[in-house]
């Protein structure tokens, strides 16, 4: 495709073609899961997946609306869909987790990883 040598670094051979790598896809497949989550699109046997801070506690704060984060202790349970369901979703932005269709956040999800790629790089 870029007619790059065989052993090429990858890393930039993929933003250059502007392509999720796979920690990117889990990233944007976790971030879609979340939001069907909070639309209430997802089967019987996930709505317990997740849950949100008001949800919790009834105290009127600025993160209620967002998703409670549960007590991990164990790296195990760190890397878990739960767990980084929340960290993905709770990163997002207000725009973002206010969209309206699922088309719309796949596509502004799918701008804000490869940006947030981007400014990892050069930092």
């Amino acid at each position: 495709m870029l007619f790059k040598e065989y052993n090429h670094e990858s890393k930039p051979l993929f933003q250059q073609l502007n392509i999720l790598n796979i920690y990117q896809i889990n990233k944007f497949d976790i971030g879609c899961l979340t939001y069907q989550f909070l639309q209430n699109q997802l089967p019987g046997t996930l709505t317990g997946l997740f849950k949100k801070n008001d949800q919790i506690h009834d105290h009127n704060t600025r993160l209620s609306k967002r998703l409670h984060k549960p007590l991990s202790k164990t790296n195990v349970r760190k890397f878990t869909v739960a767990n980084k369901g929340v960290d993905i979703y709770n990163s997002l932005t207000d725009e973002m987790r206010d969209s309206r269709s699922s088309y719309s956040f796949k596509r502004k999800l799918r701008i804000f990883i490869m940006r947030e790629e981007v400014e990892i790089a050069h930092f």
